[in-house]
């Protein structure tokens, strides 16, 4: 069975003299470390190293003694571990409370994780997610245990009778859902059986379906409008040219105008950052660079980057914010109704089909978008960027002609 000891070791001295605790697991003819975060100094060790302070003493069996019982209730499937991932086991699941795993506190470090790794915009939404269900219980902790089936009803009604919408609900609880099913995918071991997050409500609970969304399409007339709008302010002027940009690039979002590479060719070519971690080609799309476009590019080029929005704006998120007051300025103005951004995109689409007469593949090419019974087909054809420039050609001439 696997054994424990003490670990004090003579190379680990601190510069201020101290030296760390380990507790060392012993399994299968391996060993590793446990760090208990704990210290000892001179005074409180023996000359060959040995704890003889008795508080520390007393925290570090105590700890043995946890591990202990933990060793006995994994039973016969200790056999599937190494000692590195007994170690591991033990450090996790002394680590919770009585309660089970933090809901908060996972979210927290995985709200950390993903801004590392540049995915703000979901760190964001899990952050104010996180907020939200915190109002709702009035306290700053919540566990994995205490999200039943009845607290997601009374949960939901909640944010019903508190005036959010449908779709509110609808991605508040998609949220949850995915914090259950990381966390359970990382915490749960069946086939050791080692479960620390016993209980998943989503398998009753069903996740109410989102509304559909209210079309953000706008006529030719209106992006005519825009485009010809003459702003009083610089952040609507930026407001402007980059809905236009956008809506010369076939719709591109704000995110990838902030991150995008320098034109090559004549050519702006990136990997779409909503969905570039989720498909084998990493979203890569290329565009030519239109001259309606060529413009707007030439007023904020960048040198490392397409544009220079880098410079103007610390984060992507701050761009968001510039451009959504923006718009709403501009929309006021020239009197559209909810005006966002994000409407370019969904304009040239609309434009394309229903104006151009582009069939809806080379639409949804052009968009970036995934065909799921083609995927497996799509490995085997080399891209043609020509057909979206085509497309794009014909919906930058029929804005033009309809003047």
């Amino acid at each position: 069975m696997a054994n424990f000891s003490i670990l004090i070791q003579k190379g680990d001295r601190r510069k201020d003299g101290r030296y760390p605790i380990y507790i060392r697991v012993y399994w299968k003819s391996k060993s590793a470390n446990i760090h208990t975060n704990l210290y000892a100094a001179g005074k409180q060790l023996t000359k060959d190293l040995r704890l003889k302070d008795p508080t520390i003493l007393r925290e570090v069996t105590g700890r043995i003694a946890r591990y202990e019982a933990l060793k006995l209730e994994l039973g016969f499937h200790i056999s599937a571990y190494t000692a590195k991932e007994l170690a591991d086991f033990f450090v996790r699941r002394t680590a919770v409370s009585n309660a089970g795993i933090s809901i908060t506190e996972y979210a927290a470090k995985l709200v950390e994780k993903l801004t590392l790794e540049g995915r703000t915009g979901t760190a964001q939404n899990i952050k104010i997610t996180m907020r939200n269900i915190c109002r709702f219980v009035q306290a700053d902790t919540l566990y994995f245990s205490d999200i039943t089936v009845k607290f997601l009803q009374d949960y939901e009604k909640w944010m019903l009778d508190n005036g959010m919408k449908g779709r509110g609900v609808s991605l508040y609880m998609g949220y949850i859902r995915q914090l259950f099913n990381l966390a359970r995918y990382e915490y749960n071991d069946e086939n050791r059986g080692d479960i620390q997050i016993p209980n998943y409500p989503f398998l009753k609970y069903k996740i109410p379906k989102a509304p559909e969304p209210e079309k953000r399409a706008l006529a030719v007339e209106q992006i005519q409008a825009i485009r010809d709008y003459v702003p009083a302010y610089t952040r609507d002027a930026l407001a402007k040219d980059l809905f236009m940009l956008s809506f010369y690039l076939v719709g591109m979002n704000s995110v990838d105008l902030f991150h995008c590479p320098p034109p090559k060719a004549g050519r702006i070519t990136y990997n779409r950052a909503k969905t570039k971690g989720r498909r084998a080609d990493k979203a890569k799309i290329s565009i030519k660079i239109e001259p309606e476009a060529q413009s707007i590019i030439e007023k904020y080029a960048g040198d490392e980057r397409l544009l220079n929005l880098h410079k103007r704006y610390k984060n992507k998120a701050l761009l968001s914010e510039a451009l959504s007051r923006g718009m709403r300025t501009i929309g006021k103005t020239l009197d559209i109704p909810g005006l966002t951004f994000y409407a370019a995109r969904h304009s040239w689409a609309t434009i394309a089909i229903n104006d151009c007469d582009i069939p809806k593949s080379d639409v949804h090419e052009a968009l970036n978008h995934v065909d799921e019974k083609m995927k497996i087909t799509d490995v085997y054809i080399k891209k043609d960027w020509s057909r979206i420039d085509k497309a794009n050609r014909k919906v930058l001439d029929f804005l033009e002609k309809r003047r």
